[in-house]
């Protein structure tokens, strides 16, 4: 890990393991030039690093990589994307990102997108797994102009279920914020604290599942998708992927649950394909 992972000397001297913390950083903006979309600036931290691994003509992808191999209690990881007019950008991440045990601190993930007018913007990185004791504070503020187009996706599994892990002790925190022209029209707070298994078991809660994804799209014709997600999600049903779909005022939501994480991936690969443009990044696809 490079010097600037590192936290100050000033802080190691009042905690011993801050030396270990890792710290990263990454901030990206691009621009629409002659109708391709370029890097306008980039810029990495620490242990975040950001690739481009295709040019396309029309879209330009970019995969978020965490060389410390995980998150750890007390790290930090922030990305902050300005998205300029008339430019279509996807991100992801080059694997699952880990979320190891803390005997203490909480790991924090700050996420910042900003979609200029006419902008198209997609989320994608691959599933959060989050591992037994950990604990993770998860951030992500969305500031889009009324013309642009966002397609969001976030998918988190408690423990490995292949692997027959249980998770008993958890600090869970997320806070998701989307505005439209200044005006909020997306707030998400959650916490699970405690025993994430014996929470999950309720019908009202997860019914034992423990394997669940979010995937929002917000667009002035995002309406128009409903019916054939609805047909795309039927087709799941029989895989123990449970899965709602609302929309209202520009805006689409589907909820899925599952047991395995497989089953998951398999269901928002399908959903992700009605989306125009939105073909999934090469690291979906190793």
């Amino acid at each position: 890990m490079s010097a600037d992972g590192l936290r100050s000397e000033a802080e190691q001297a009042v905690d011993p393991l801050a030396g270990i913390r890792a710290f990263g950083r990454i901030d990206l903006s691009v621009q629409n030039r002659n109708g391709m979309t370029i890097r306008q600036r980039v810029r990495e931290e620490g242990a975040f690093r950001i690739r481009f691994p295709r040019e396309r003509l029309n879209r330009l992808d970019a995969i978020l990589v965490n060389v410390a191999g995980g998150v750890a209690g007390g790290d930090h990881y922030q990305v902050q994307v300005t998205a300029g007019a008339g430019t279509r950008t996807a991100l992801s991440t080059v694997a699952a990102e880990k979320i190891y045990r803390s005997a203490a601190d909480v790991a924090r993930i700050d996420v910042s997108l900003r979609l200029d007018g006419d902008a198209q913007l997609f989320w994608l990185p691959q599933e959060t797994i989050i591992f037994d004791q950990a604990r993770l504070a998860r951030r992500i503020d969305v500031d889009m102009a009324p013309t642009a187009r966002l397609t969001f996706c976030e998918a988190t599994y408690l423990g490995r279920t292949a692997m027959g892990e249980s998770v008993r002790e958890i600090d869970w925190r997320e806070a998701w914020t989307l505005r439209r022209g200044g005006r909020r029209i997306f707030a998400e707070r959650l916490r699970l604290n405690g025993d994430a298994t014996q929470a999950l078991l309720s019908k009202a809660t997860g019914a034992g599942l423990r394997s669940m994804a979010t995937l929002i799209h917000v667009a002035p014709d995002a309406d128009a998708l409903c019916e054939p997600l609805r047909e795309r999600l039927a087709r799941h049903s029989a895989d123990r992927c449970e899965a709602a779909l609302s929309s209202f005022d520009g805006m689409l939501i589907v909820r899925m649950i599952a047991w395995h994480g497989h089953d998951i991936r398999q269901c928002l690969v399908d959903c992700l394909s009605i989306f125009p443009g939105a073909d999934l990044p090469r690291s979906w696809q190793t």
